[in-house]
């Protein structure tokens, strides 16, 4: 039951449901940045997944949407990474997507935990200009 307090406002009590993946990269977006567009390497260039030390997962899988071919997944450890070669001169057709990581319980093969991230590749931009033939104008007086 709540109710409204003159200084506090209104009070009561609440319940609230926390759900909790059993293990987790950390951030829900997992965004590998570049800081040129010459670099190579963005940063950073890999997350590692990381759950409590009671829980004994391996065999890390990874599916996404769409298919991307630049981030690789660790099968022991679960850490994902950017893996492809070269600039983003020339950049992937997709430069996100939403991936869900699954790993099994070695106690118990049956037992899956899974968790799931949106992934991008982020380009910035220090700044910019246009390249084009300067404008002539001119104005009849007459």
């Amino acid at each position: 039951l709540a109710y409204q307090d003159p200084v506090r406002g209104v009070i009561g009590a609440a319940t609230l449901a926390v759900r909790v993946d059993d293990f987790s990269y950390g951030y829900r977006s997992l965004n590998f940045t570049f800081g040129t567009l010459d670099a190579t390497t963005p940063i950073p260039a890999k997350y590692a997944a990381s759950w409590d030390s009671s829980l004994a997962l391996t065999k890390f899988r990874m599916l996404c949407a769409p298919d991307i071919d630049w981030l690789s997944i660790d099968e022991a450890t679960g850490t994902v990474r950017y893996d492809r070669p070269g600039s983003l001169v020339h950049p992937p057709s997709d430069l996100s997507a939403t991936c869900q990581v699954r790993a099994r319980h070695s106690d118990d093969p049956g037992n899956v935990s899974t968790t799931s991230f949106v992934t991008r590749l982020v380009r910035l931009w220090s700044g910019g200009r246009y390249l084009a033939s300067p404008v002539r104008a001119t104005q009849n007086e007459g």
